[in-house]
């Protein structure tokens, strides 16, 4: 199963999706998990064995339909199975549309309740983390994330002499 989570934000947010990941990775244990990152953001996700890929993408740039249609066109040659968004833009929404991704899972609202299969509805809460918990409740995953364990390749280490 490919599964594609979008992440918006800086490292931390990346960090905080960790554990959303990884329940996610023990739920479907055969899932190929890639994400959609800020390139600054990227390299943090060496430490997480529960995902393959890392697509870079600036979700806060002024990005030109050039950008918009290169990464559908990565996402619908990757055949995704699953999305996840924690994005609330029509222009996201109507993006995993056009991806024909099956199962398109985001928060409801305006256009979103249309070009996603799955919608929640936001509380106002801005944790990414949360946010991501509350996606993974429309497929049917209930729980709190269990904690994670963070690898580090010892080529990382050796440099500073840990």
């Amino acid at each position: 199963m490919q599964v594609l989570a979008l992440v918006p934000g800086g490292i931390d947010d990346q960090l905080a999706v960790f554990p959303i990941l990884h329940q996610l990775k023990e739920k479907f244990d055969q899932a190929e998990i890639s994400v959609v990152a800020s390139l600054n953001a990227k390299e943090v996700y060496r430490l997480s064995k529960d995902v393959k890929e890392v697509i870079p993408y600036d979700f806060q740039a002024n990005n030109s339909p050039a950008d918009w249609a290169n990464l559908l066109g990565i996402i619908r040659d990757r055949e995704f199975e699953l999305v996840l968004t924690p994005t609330m833009t029509w222009s996201m929404g109507m993006l995993l549309w056009l991806s024909g991704v099956p199962t398109r899972v985001g928060y409801g609202g305006a256009a979103n309740n249309f070009f996603l299969t799955n919608t929640v509805m936001a509380d106002g809460t801005p944790s990414i983390s949360h946010a991501y918990g509350k996606l993974l409740q429309a497929i049917d995953i209930e729980g709190t994330p269990r904690p994670w364990k963070l690898m580090c390749p010892r080529r990382i280490l050796l440099p500073w002499k840990v």
